[in-house]
């Protein structure tokens, strides 16, 4: 019986012995065919640089590139309406409230220390109607006047908050873009640190994180990939050139927020989220909806070309290397 269980121990061990070795074999096999593909520099194994908008993040540094500085860079803004009604409303009631404060809330980004980012609707309120009710006459509503609209930032290291200078707002092309008091620090708020992207080099399916705020909950970093590089319509008057949608899941709350693509494995802002296509029925089929994004090329024809108030210093910023124009 001894004899038996010393030749099955025997056998066994030759067994796993030769197996092992067989596996070896294969294992050397499968790692000499690898060496020769990166050899070959065969992109499914070894992703190399194109000059092209990645389709994952294979080549990020973590080391090099820091999401969480982009996410720093993210900054909140008050705006403060004045609304005041025509002199005729006033002398007709001379006794009724004949001004009103509007405020709304407003996320952007702040760029080479001093300038904001942002799409033109979340620092511009829209136009402010009055209705005037009398028993005697038809209900009526009026348009009032906008007498003043200012924009301020917050920083917790001052008291009071901050005025911006508006450079350029334009609701046709949706751009929106502040100066900051030059007293403005690192600590303070901090900075993008990266490239300004090319928009008119995306193509479906690159991978983009949106860095938003997605209903006013607090900023998160969602990834997802260019979905659409047109939507189907124009939003105002916007024109739908000026877009291209992603399938990051936008919400209320991320307008004026940073969309970032990868180049190579750097970080690069390539447009600035607008506005959210919701889901919905038509015909019992469900439509999905998709998050809208002002191009960053937008932002840099307006820079180069027709924002009078813009310096030297922001234009360089904007400006593509000679090989990408």
């Amino acid at each position: 019986m001894k004899r038996i269980f010393l030749i099955i121990l025997v056998l066994t061990a030759f067994s796993l012995f030769f197996l092992n070795s067989l596996r070896a074999e294969e294992l050397s096999e499968d790692l000499a065919k690898l060496s020769k593909m990166v050899a070959e520099n065969k992109p499914y194994y070894y992703p190399k640089p194109d000059g092209e908008y990645d389709y994952n993040n294979v080549l990020v540094d973590p080391a090099k590139m820091d999401i969480q500085k982009i996410f720093d860079s993210v900054v909140t803004f008050t705006t403060e309406t004045t609304f005041e009604a025509p002199v005729w409303i006033k002398e007709k009631f001379p006794k009724e409230k004949h001004q009103v404060n509007k405020r709304i809330e407003g996320h952007g980004m702040l760029v080479g220390k001093k300038y904001i980012f942002t799409v033109s609707h979340v620092v511009v309120s829209e136009p402010l109607y009055v209705t005037v009710r009398n028993p005697f006459e038809p209900t009526t509503s009026f348009l009032i006047n906008k007498i003043s609209e200012e924009t301020f930032i917050k920083c917790q290291k001052h008291v009071y908050p901050l005025k911006l200078k508006r450079l350029y707002i334009n609701e046709r092309n949706g751009v929106a873009i502040f100066q900051i008091p030059k007293w403005n620090d690192d600590e303070c708020f901090p900075s993008y640190p990266y490239n300004i992207g090319d928009s008119d080099k995306l193509k479906l399916i690159n991978l983009v994180y949106a860095v938003g705020n997605p209903g006013n909950h607090g900023n998160n970093i969602r990834p997802g990939v260019v979905s659409a590089l047109r939507v189907p319509f124009d939003e105002g008057y916007i024109k739908k050139e000026n877009f291209f949608a992603v399938s990051n899941n936008l919400f209320d709350g991320d307008s004026g927020t940073p969309i970032i693509a990868v180049m190579d494995g750097d970080y690069e802002v390539v447009g600035f989220s607008d506005f959210v296509v919701e889901c919905e029925e038509k015909g019992g089929v469900i439509i999905p909806g998709w998050g809208s994004v002002i191009r960053v090329n937008v932002f840099r024809d307006t820079i180069l070309n027709k924002c009078g108030s813009c310096s030297d210093d922001l234009k360089k910023l904007f400006q593509l290397p000679p090989a990408a124009k």
